[in-house]
């Protein structure tokens, strides 16, 4: 299956600046922004587009559609598969650099069959770089004329994959790792683990030493799945290497230590959060791979229906009050929150967050991480940031009393506040403030709604949830049965018969059966809902809710 390139419409930008007056023309850069990108432009490494996207100016859809005659074509698609003549007219090493892909010939009718005289075929993830497009085409052969397509970073990487094999194969570096290797392969080792992780999509990388060797493994939508088994004789060299990435310290090994660190992955600047911890066995290094995001989650990314988006949205238009993400570790409520942020116009308005850490930024936010060796703790971090004149404050996390005062007077005080607790449900999260000290009266006052949610694995859409086709794994899901995540969410909004209740200090069940006589659809019914449509399995729903508690025998009987 050859690429699909299609024509988009639109004047074709000749230079950069061409580029940088459309943008303009279209009100997303203004003078003085267009001053900074030009100057980050001139002094980095990077083309103009990658410091466009960097900086929130524009997304990868808009640069497309502004690239005019240069067409735009579709690398992603794993079936793509290059003409090796039109490959061979460019060395490995300059399509590497540049990051350009031949895609085929185009000849005009009646034309020959004349490689000589037809027109070349290039993908870049840039769209108007012209220094680096002459730099490639004088490493092409003298009488070729060049057409330009535009396809996305990533899509590139996997197209030059394919065409000159990856330059980071995994099965022999460890392989060159075993025969004895120097140090170099070992860094290539590293860099081989981040790169399959983030092709699979992994949200962290768990390097985990046994007696006798080491078990690496990714986690991939929430379960953990084994990538290789290394030798125990690599484990020093191997935490030394990555220690040496995130800039901890190499010489302790007796006590955990933290850092982060920057690698470029498939063309993108991908973070990674490490962690190390010493085991009986070992030290055992975790990494938390944080894809930087070209835009924030909307919550018509994260929310398929309709009744639950109109919920959200409700809670985020209101000028103040305190709004809630509930849910386990790894459930996703950072991700949520982000989403709820971007209802607002962060021009406008002052939007300034305090996070453990910062993990996503975002253009527009005022982000800010606790540093409680500075003595900066999430009750101290919210009374300075209600000094800098905020409209809309994101607490990462409500975890103690002083932190849940402070949350509480913050929303008390005129502003829209969100947070987050751990609580396995909506009404639980009401009783997990209320034991961090607040007040029932108070927060019947100031709390306007709760979201609690989870992560559901969906059923692989390629192979129907068989995790085979024609007996063959599934190149998708690779047997799994399952392709991708997504949030299941229950919105509790706070009404006039919930604050009554709550004002006057009802337990949990109280409120429960009022929210659910007032239509309310508890967060387990409504994952059921997503098994009953075949969208997920029973099997799933049992993994992330537990089983269901059994009903006792007397309660049905009604003894």
């Amino acid at each position: 299956m050859r690429a699909a390139i299609a024509s988009t419409p639109g004047a074709l930008l000749d230079d950069d600046a061409r580029l940088l007056d459309v943008l303009a023309a279209e009100g997303l850069l203004g003078e003085d922004l267009r001053r900074i990108v030009e100057r980050e432009h001139a002094t980095g490494t990077t083309s103009l587009e990658d410091v466009l996207l960097e900086m929130g100016v524009s997304d990868p859809a808009t640069l497309a559609r502004l690239a005019g005659g240069a067409r735009t074509v579709d690398l992603d698609d794993e079936a793509f598969v290059p003409d090796a003549r039109a490959v061979a007219c460019l060395d490995a090493a300059v399509a590497r650099r540049f990051r350009v892909v031949p895609l085929a010939f185009e000849r005009a009718a009646g034309q020959a069959d004349d490689e000589d005289r037809a027109t070349l075929v290039l993908a870049s993830a840039g769209v108007a770089d012209l220094p680096r497009r002459d730099a490639i085409v004088r490493a092409l052969p003298p009488t070729l004329t060049v057409r330009w397509c535009v396809a996305t970073g990533s899509g590139v990487a996997r197209a030059l994959a394919r065409c000159h094999g990856a330059p980071l194969g995994l099965a022999d570096i460890v392989a060159d790792c075993d025969a004895g290797a120097g140090g170099d392969a070992i860094a290539r080792l590293v860099d081989a683990v981040l790169s399959e992780a983030v092709t699979r999509g992994a949200s962290d990388i768990h390097l985990s030493p046994e007696e006798r060797f080491i078990r690496v493994r990714l986690r991939v939508d929430g379960v953990l799945v084994g990538l290789r088994v290394l030798q125990r004789r690599h484990l020093d060299a191997l935490t030394v290497r990555i220690k040496v990435l995130a800039g901890a310290d190499i010489a302790e090994t007796r006590r955990p230590q933290d850092g982060r660190f920057t690698r470029h992955v498939h063309g993108r600047p991908v973070d990674f959060r490490f962690s190390s911890f010493p085991l009986r066995t070992g030290e055992n290094l975790v990494l938390r791979v944080l894809e930087r995001r070209r835009s924030p989650p909307s919550i018509d990314d994260l929310v398929p229906e309709s009744g639950a988006r109109v919920a959200l949205r409700a809670l985020m238009h209101r000028p103040d009050g305190l709004v809630v993400v509930c849910g386990p570790t790894g459930a996703g409520k950072s991700t949520t929150l982000y989403a709820l942020l971007g209802e607002r116009d962060t021009e406008a308005l002052n939007v300034m967050t305090l996070e453990d850490p910062v993990e996503h930024p975002a253009v527009g936010v005022r982000q800010a991480g606790i540093d409680a060796a500075r003595g900066l703790d999430y009750a101290a971090g919210v009374r300075a940031l209600l000094r800098q004149d905020p409209d809309v404050l994101l607490i990462g996390e409500v975890r103690d009393a002083a932190s849940c005062a402070m949350a509480l007077r913050a929303a008390m005080t005129g502003h829209l506040v969100l947070t987050t607790v751990h609580a396995s449900d909506a009404v639980s999260a009401i009783g997990r403030l209320r034991e961090l000290g607040a007040e029932p009266g108070l927060l019947a006052d100031v709390l306007t709604g709760v979201v609690a949610q989870r992560l559901l694995r969906l059923r692989c859409t390629h192979c129907d949830g068989r995790g085979d086709r024609d007996g063959v794994p599934c190149a998708r899901c690779a047997g799994s049965t399952f392709g991708g995540r997504r949030a299941v969410l229950e919105t509790l909004t706070l009404t006039p018969g919930l604050r009554r209740r709550l004002r006057a200090a009802d337990d949990g069940e109280s409120l429960t059966e009022v929210a659910i006589a007032e239509g309310h659809v508890p967060l387990r019914d409504r994952a059921r809902r997503w098994v009953r449509d075949g969208v997920t399995t029973e099997a799933e729903l049992d993994r992330v809710f537990g089983p269901p508690t059994p009903v006792p025998r007397d309660a049905v009987s009604g003894a």
